[in-house]
């Protein structure tokens, strides 16, 4: 505001003062789209006077803008503008005041460039900067806007299909699978003045690199699963289906970690049992980051084979248990059939055959016929002898020398023989009434007996002992009984004296043993022999081959003198006692 004062003349006691305030102008700036402007358009702003200042005429319009002044226009134009447009403008409007100053009203002109997003991208995690990652790795992409006018108000992301996959600046692959590979895109959107949508993009491309995949095939003479007939040839192939980067190695190992081929290709030439098992397909391919990817198939060989019947031997004991002859059988797979034959009879169509409670006729081989049945339905037989051995005991016997009538004093030969069985016996020895007195290991024997007396005379025993498979012992036995025969001995005195008169009775004795028990006879003074069945003679004791035999004479007057007892038997010599009666003389 600017102040100046003029008089004037009224009168002659002084003068009026007139004040007159100077003031600039007030100005307004307009424009079609409200000081706002797309990039790259026509921006014009027209500055007017909205309440003239004093002195109201307008000198001079011009612009202030940065680095540069318009002059001489109310008007404002800016062609193809741009984002470093987006700063302060001023539109001045002049008068000249009464002293030559200039008067200036101005209004700012914030010019709003208004804009479409810029994007960049950043990539954290375990991924190349072109995109490459390892399958199961971890990868966060941000999406970084740069410049925008206004800021965004929806970042998203989109996979190569269309398909939103995150509504906000980040997007994340947590263990990245391989079908995750593809474009994806980062789009943000900002809303202009006038409603419209300004929008930007950027992408990106995962390419997920992962270990090679792996299956086993396998050629003729061989199943699809790996079961093949030994001495059959087939080959099995690692086929790699797929791998990123491409494989660049293969090998074959066996189950015991040895390289068996360095190809696709493992041969198997008259495949046998022993290569059963498995085998492991080794596929590597090398990442980005120098990683080595390992990609392994499994292929179990299943080689089958005819069955193998083992030869065996059973032993039993012969009436001890039943027999379970079981037919031990080597096969792959196990047999469908069996058959148990014996001289070519057929006994049993399992695979075990019971013998109820074997004896020695069942002794003999025994054959077992398996047969199984391979994956091509083909089969193929194996058979196998089992030997039975029934165990049992020795037939024993017993014999003496001479057979019959031994006799005191003679020599005798005892014979013991073990025969036929099975085993034979380990040991045979002889006893007499329970006590040991010879042996042998071997299954006979001979003891002498040398003048052999009555005290020999008993029970003998010839005794085989047996062991058996299970080392069990049992014993066969034959028992004879010797008897010694001996002659006839009188046990009374040689010479006995009776004293006796006419009419008394005289009792004599006569005791005698031998074997067999003695026959005793009586001869009377006359020297005649008495009959045993007279009243006058009786036996009064018989035992253990010792017999008493009892004269008893009723004296007469002829009945003096010597009488005579013979005891005898079918051994010679007899013995004899001679007994002689005295009368007694009269005083």
């Amino acid at each position: 505001m600017n102040l100046f004062a003029f008089s004037r003349r009224s009168g002659t006691l002084g003068e009026d003062i007139i004040i007159v305030v100077q003031y600039p102008p007030t100005v307004n700036i307009t424009s079609a789209t409200r000081n706002v402007v797309f990039e790259g358009e026509r921006f014009v702003a027209v500055c007017e006077v909205e309440e003239y200042g004093y002195p109201t005429e307008i000198i001079e319009f011009y612009w202030r803008g940065p680095n540069k002044e318009i002059y001489n226009t109310n008007t404002l134009t800016l062609e193809n503008i741009t984002r470093e447009l987006d700063v302060n403008y001023t539109c001045i409007a002049s008068n000249e005041y009464a002293d030559g100053r200039m008067g200036e009203g101005s209004a700012p002109l914030l010019l709003d460039v208004q804009y479409s997003p810029s994007l960049d991208m950043k990539i954290h995690g375990n991924a190349s900067e072109d995109g490459l990652i390892v399958e199961g790795d971890s990868l966060t992409v941000e999406c970084i806007v740069i410049d925008a006018n206004p800021q965004p108000h929806v970042i998203s992301w989109f996979d190569w299909k269309g398909t939103k996959v995150s509504s906000n600046e980040w997007i994340e692959f947590n263990a990245v699978q391989r079908n995750q590979s593809g474009n994806y895109t980062c789009e943000a959107t900002n809303s202009f003045w006038d409603g419209t949508m300004g929008n930007a993009t950027t992408g990106f491309s995962i390419f997920v690199q992962y270990i090679p995949e792996v299956k086993v095939t396998f050629t003729d003479n061989a199943s699809s699963t790996g079961t093949a007939i030994e001495g059959h040839s087939f080959v099995a192939e690692c086929e790699v289906l797929e791998s990123n980067p491409l494989h660049n190695n293969v090998t074959w190992f066996d189950s015991d970690r040895t390289v068996v081929s360095l190809d696709e290709l493992v041969k198997f030439n008259d495949v046998s049992r022993g290569q059963s098992g498995n085998y492991t397909c080794v596929v590597t391919n090398t990442f980005w980051d120098g990683r080595t990817g390992t990609g392994t198939a499994i292929m179990n060989v299943d080689v089958e084979y005819p069955p193998s019947v083992n030869e065996q031997t059973v032993f039993c004991v012969e009436h001890d248990l039943d027999v379970r002859l079981s037919c031990e059988v080597n096969a792959h797979p196990s047999p469908s059939f069996y058959a148990w034959a014996r001289n070519g009879d057929l006994l049993s169509r399992e695979p075990t055959y019971v013998i109820k409670r074997a004896n020695r006729s069942d002794s003999g081989n025994y054959t077992c016929t398996a047969t199984n049945v391979f994956y091509d339905e083909t089969n193929a037989t194996g058979s196998g002898v089992t030997e039975l051995r029934v165990q049992y005991l020795s037939d024993v016997t017993m014999a003496t020398t001479p057979l019959y009538n031994i006799t005191e004093g003679s020599d005798v030969t005892i014979y013991c023989q073990a025969v036929n069985g099975n085993p034979n016996p380990y040991k045979v020895y002889l006893t007499f009434e329970g006590e040991i007195i010879a042996e042998s290991n071997r299954f006979a024997l001979y003891h002498d007996l040398i003048s052999i007396s009555r005290a020999q005379d008993g029970n003998y025993q010839c005794n085989a002992m047996t062991k058996f498979y299970d080392q069990r012992e049992d014993l066969s036995t034959d028992a004879m009984q010797i008897t010694v025969f001996y002659s006839a001995r009188i046990f009374s005195e040689e010479f006995s004296v009776y004293e006796a008169s006419v009419g008394d009775d005289v009792r004599m004795e006569c005791t005698a043993d031998g074997n067999p028990s003695p026959t005793i006879r009586w001869f009377n003074n006359r020297n005649e022999t008495l009959s045993n069945g007279d009243d006058n003679i009786r036996i009064e004791n018989v035992e253990a081959g010792e017999i008493t035999s009892v004269l008893t004479l009723k004296i007469g007057s002829n009945s003096f003198g010597i009488y005579t007892c013979e005891a005898y038997t079918f051994i010679k010599p007899s013995d004899f006692q001679l007994m002689t009666i005295n009368e007694i003389e009269e005083a």
